[in-house]
């Protein structure tokens, strides 16, 4: 096997591929491929071998390259198998019928309304009112044109009484920390009385030792029953307010520590956050491998931890490169250095060729055309080639286009479509033409269109596909009526202050200005001002207002984030700006763990509305959780309120996460979805036995995975028909 080696682009080039099937022809007989300059080894090279001549079954494909030294890679394998096109007319499906627990026979089952078609959509009443609880069997099947019935299907499900027991509201709530003191004898909770609450606690961790704490949470309802008592872990640290001492020197030094105080001085401002600025002599240096350290001193004395940095010193290299004075060229055989065919350049290091090579003498075939090029020291150049092939021209002449025509979805024979104009003249046509689509189903459907030359024949059938939507009449906008405002406490919806709206707004309000009364006990707090409006009532915004009256070095106006197609959004406001240096913008995915994906320069002093924005590109599926890190000039922060968004990843659908899943597992399911009515959601092990099932009716569920096997599982999601939606592969921790 000696010359017979993997090809690669380090010191040569691929001079063109070849490939065969089965039996290997010789090296240089199989079927040539050419290539472009930027493919270096086989492994990545793609192309559509001709398979006319195969015959049905397995065959192997090989492919193997030959560079510009006339070296041949190892012929690649790989297995193939053909399979010939069966056209056979597939009957249409005309009725269908299904049955629970015991199958009457083909016929004699419960009859359900189809539209019929090869792919059919049947509803069905199961009638399960007088099947008994618990679990039982829906069987499904179809017969087609010919008289033959499907398969039957089969969808387990579990049939339970309806209940109706009412459910009481919750009345009170209380909460502690680490030891449980007794039911009704923890920190009460305000909430209002309902069946679902959220209330408001103040956890009083000042006087809590630094560590980690247990909060408990519970809740009591109107017949005195008390809930589970839910917990959450957390790590009290208390602040620690100690000031840091400014940065006030820093020295630097090339492989060997002097000792702190007797490196070279580097100049710097001092302050908390440095920036050293080192002019590193390195000419000195003898060539190779050097490590470069730095360390900085604070106003206390204290020297810091010495960082380093590993670089490679090597000697300028000045060697004139001589231009290039002449070029040749030849095909196939080489006569020579300095005997091709002369090519006419511009003195210089790097030349373009333009020559007009003459072919007219080769015969038809494949040849090699090959290009060199001496410099100013007599030196030629290594020998480049391309490889062509001749072919003879061949000019009959292109009839003109008669006729055209499309059809919808069912070809009804050549010329038999539904005609439309095009010019006789034209030997290629683009033609706009109007379908008239007002008697097709609502869904997906397929035009054709074939032309028809002088001669009479037909063209290839050109294939496009659209989904026809039938025109929904759109409801106006109703008129907002007003909008309502509270501080801090949800009194409920039409409970709050009041503000009237200017009729003709169409569902739309751009500006409106009302005054709110701040009440004196609002003195050295913040307080959260809360806005809806109601046609139909909107979702409702809040703003932090700051009424301690000390002037803040960045007083922040508004902090959101928003789904923009593959990426969030930050935007933030400012009203005045003192001494700001930058805003951090953190994200979470648990709302505890924040790490920074982007900053954003401040203006630094301003006394006017400034407006910023950061995109960030990489962000979670599911919830992600955004909050701002002001940065002071002193090196003082704070951070705004956090923001909660969901991401889909830019699309409109069903998806699940987290994957890996460890506890619980999020389905989202569009809206689109929803209205069909309940969706079921099931589980599957790796040998295809369901493991857990869930009739969902809302956008975000939550499924508990944690006492199921570490491994792999399959979700699926149907909807009230037993049509599946959505399948994925899910990975248990």
């Amino acid at each position: 096997m000696a010359g017979m080696h993997q090809v690669h682009a380090q010191n040569t080039k691929i001079h063109h591929f070849e490939y065969f099937f089965d039996t290997d022809p010789g090296f240089g007989n199989g079927n040539s491929l050419l290539v472009s300059p930027a493919v270096v080894n086989v492994n990545n090279y793609s192309f559509n071998p001709d398979i006319t001549a195969l015959s049905r079954g397995l065959h192997t494909l090989y492919l193997r390259a030959v560079d510009s030294a006339y070296r041949w890679s190892q012929a690649i394998p790989n297995l193939i198998f053909k399979e010939l096109i069966v056209t056979n007319n597939i009957p249409n499906a005309v009725a269908a019928e299904y049955f629970f627990d015991t199958d009457p026979g083909f016929g004699a089952a419960t009859p359900a309304s189809v539209t019929a078609g090869q792919t059919v959509s049947f509803t069905f009443d199961g009638a399960i009112n007088l099947l008994s609880n618990g679990l039982h069997i829906l069987y499904v099947r179809v017969r087609d044109a010919n008289g033959k019935w499907s398969s039957t299907t089969n969808e387990v499900f579990f049939k339970e009484p309806a209940i109706n027991n009412a459910i009481p509201n919750i009345v009170a709530a209380e909460y502690f920390f680490d030891a449980d003191p007794g039911f009704g004898a923890g920190t009460p909770a305000s909430i209002t009385a309902g069946q679902l609450v959220t209330f408001n606690f103040d956890g009083a961790i000042s006087g809590k030792p630094r560590g980690l704490h247990q909060l408990f949470v519970r809740t009591k309802d109107a017949n005195g029953k008390w809930s589970i008592t839910t917990e959450q872990t957390f790590y009290y640290e208390p602040i620690i307010s100690a000031p840091i001492p400014n940065v006030v020197a820093a020295e630097y030094f090339f492989d060997a520590d002097p000792g702190f105080g007797n490196a070279i001085n580097a100049p710097l401002t001092a302050g908390q956050t440095v920036a050293i600025n080192i002019n590193a002599a390195i000419s000195a240096l003898s060539n190779g491998l050097h490590n470069m350290y730095v360390r900085t001193k604070d106003a206390n004395g204290k020297w810091s931890i010495t960082t380093n940095q590993v670089f490679f010193k090597e000697p300028a290299i000045n060697n004139a490169i001589p231009n290039v004075v002449a070029a040749e060229y030849f095909f196939d055989t080489d006569p020579g250095f300095g005997n091709g065919n002369s090519i006419s350049v511009s003195a210089a290091q790097m030349v373009v060729p333009d020559f007009n090579g003459n072919i007219n003498a080769l015969s038809n075939g494949l040849h090699n055309l090959y290009v060199r090029a001496k410099d100013a020291n007599g030196k030629w150049s290594i020998t480049t080639n391309e490889v062509f092939f001749k072919e003879p021209a061949i000019n009959n002449a292109i009839p003109n286009i008669v006729a055209a025509e499309y059809y919808i979805d069912s070809d009804p024979g050549f010329g038999n479509g539904t005609a439309f104009t095009v010019s006789p003249q034209a030997q290629a046509i683009t033609q706009a033409f109007n379908i008239p689509a007002s008697g097709l189903a609502k869904g997906l459907h397929q035009m054709f269109t074939r032309v028809k030359d002088a001669n009479g024949k037909w063209s290839l059938t050109n294939r496009s596909v659209f989904y026809y939507e039938k025109v929904v009449a759109t409801n106006p906008l109703s008129d907002l009526v007003y909008l309502e405002w509270f501080w801090s406490t949800d009194p409920g919806f039409g409970n709050a202050n009041r503000v009237s709206i200017p009729a003709g707004n169409n569902g739309a309000a751009t500006s409106i200005v009302f005054d709110v009364p701040v009440p004196s006990n609002f003195s050295g707090t913040k307080q959260n001002l809360y806005v809806r409006v109601v046609d139909d009532w909107s979702l409702t915004t809040v703003r932090l207002v700051d009424f301690t009256s000390i002037v803040l070095p960045v007083t922040l106006l508004e902090f959101s984030a928003q789904v923009s197609g593959n990426k969030v959004v930050a935007k933030w406001a400012t009203s005045q700006e003192k001494n700001s240096a930058y805003f951090d913008v953190e994200r979470s995915e648990d709302g505890t763990r924040f790490s920074k994906v982007g900053s954003v320069v401040a203006k630094g002093n301003s006394n006017v509305s400034s407006d910023y924005s950061f995109d960030d590109n990489t962000p979670a599926i599911g919830f992600n959780y955004y909050r701002l890190k002001q940065v002071d000039k002193d090196g003082a922060f704070k951070y705004s309120a956090v923001v909660k968004i969901f991401f889909g990843g830019g699309r409109e659908g069903i998806y699940s996460y987290p994957n890996p899943v460890r506890d619980q597992l999020m389905v989202m399911l569009p809206v689109s979805v929803l209205p069909s009515g309940n969706v079921t959601i099931q589980l599957y092990d790796n040998k295809g036995a369901m493991v857990l099932q869930k009739k969902v009716s809302s956008r975000l569920t939550q499924i508990g995975v944690s006492n199921l096997a570490s491994g792999n599982y399959i979700i699926s999601v149907r909807d009230q028909s037993g049509k599946q939606l959505y399948q994925e592969k899910i990975i248990k921790e």
